[in-house]
């Protein structure tokens, strides 16, 4: 309809009749054009309420995808610390058993018992070291023998060396 009035204004306007296409213009064009700019300024507002109401949608969704990744990295980073903290102590706790009974060997006694179940590389080596203690604990034993009956004047006792190799010769 607006294009119609316009068309009629113009029409008017260009037969000389200025002043109906005047008339036209005031009382029915420009009206039904108002009535389209209102509709377009109405449908622009909308649609400026609608992109900010997107714009503040996507700050909260941001803002909840950074709180989430913060919270997922800080609980993926404690599990991490958590691992490496019990693979530390898996390794340092039987490292620390077997150093205390080096040094306890080191030191002459033979008394203390090594208990292990780990089968590791470390629970091996305790396992070595318990075996080591036990042939050597025989060795000497079977040395206090052999001087306890020295001391008795039997020199032909001999040492029983049934599990000590490498002490035959």
């Amino acid at each position: 309809q607006t294009r119609t009035l316009n068309d009629k204004v113009l029409e008017l306007d260009a037969a000389g009749r200025d002043d109906v296409a005047f008339q036209v213009l005031m009382t029915q064009a420009g009206p039904a054009a108002q009535k389209w700019e209102d509709v377009i300024e109405e449908l622009a507002a909308f649609e400026d309420a609608d992109a900010k109401q997107d714009y503040q949608d996507a700050q909260q969704t941001y803002a909840s995808a950074h709180k989430l990744m913060l919270i997922l990295s800080a609980a993926a980073l404690s599990v991490g610390v958590l691992i490496a903290w019990f693979l530390t102590r898996g390794i340092t706790g039987p490292l620390s058993l077997a150093v205390q009974v080096a040094n306890r060997i080191a030191d002459g006694d033979l008394s203390g018992k090594i208990t292990t179940t780990a089968q590791d590389e470390t629970g091996q080596m305790l396992q070595a070291m318990r075996t080591m203690v036990s042939k050597l604990t025989q060795l000497i034993e079977g040395q206090n023998q052999l001087v306890e009956a020295a001391n008795h004047g039997d020199f032909a006792s001999r040492m029983d060396l049934n599990g000590l190799q490498g002490f035959q010769k």
